[in-house]
């Protein structure tokens, strides 16, 4: 059902109104999915992602943009159209782009821990840079300007190379000229000529 069609909307509603009611359709064609191929808990990682993004959406318009006012954005909480819980984290120091309660939920992971993706990029070993289990989120650390999404993950590694001084590309440009340096002077080496500039020239 449209939002427009509950009682007593507030003026200005009608600005994120279109966009919510996407929302909830994105949200209704993922739990209609057939999740062929999928693990259960795969199933659920859209369900997340949209879940995050609606809410994420109207803070944005009210605290960032500041395009909706109090009364729009009281109404949104009270009306539970977007998740109160998850807002007031991203309030406090070190969970502003936190993903889900479910991420810092540590009664449902194997040993009491929060979730992995939780764990900055830059502290994790390379065959950890994957997503959650629990929400298909790769990390929503503050520090990694997340969250980073399963369907993201080039994002990740780019990142993680980022935090080691150089890119992917730039790794392999570097080594596509090693090599072909490396080339050049095995063939000076074989005619027997110096690759080295002339003594005294430096």
């Amino acid at each position: 059902m449209s939002h427009h069609l509950r009682k007593k909307v507030p003026e200005g509603f009608e600005l994120i109104e279109d966009e919510l009611d996407r929302f909830d359709m994105e949200m209704r064609e993922a739990e209609r999915d057939p999740h062929d191929g999928k693990r259960k808990v795969e199933a659920l990682w859209p369900i997340h992602k949209i879940h995050y993004q609606k809410s994420r959406y109207v803070y944005e318009m009210y605290y960032k943009k500041k395009l909706i006012d109090k009364k729009v954005y009281d109404y949104c909480i009270k009306h539970k159209i977007i998740d109160a819980a998850l807002v007031a984290k991203w309030k406090k120091q070190g969970y502003e782009t936190l993903c889900s309660l479910t991420a810092i939920q540590t009664r449902d992971t194997t040993h009491g821990t929060t979730n992995l993706c939780r764990v900055p990029l830059s502290k994790r070993r390379a065959d950890a840079i994957r997503p959650s289990q629990t929400t298909g989120c790769i990390s929503c650390c503050s520090g990694d300007g997340g969250p980073i999404w399963w369907d993201g993950q080039a994002d990740a590694e780019e990142r993680v190379a980022e935090t080691k001084g150089k890119r992917p590309a730039e790794d392999a440009a570097d080594d596509a000229a090693a090599a072909e340096i490396e080339e050049r002077a095995k063939r000076l080496r074989a005619e027997g000529t110096s690759f080295l500039p002339p003594p005294g020239t430096l």
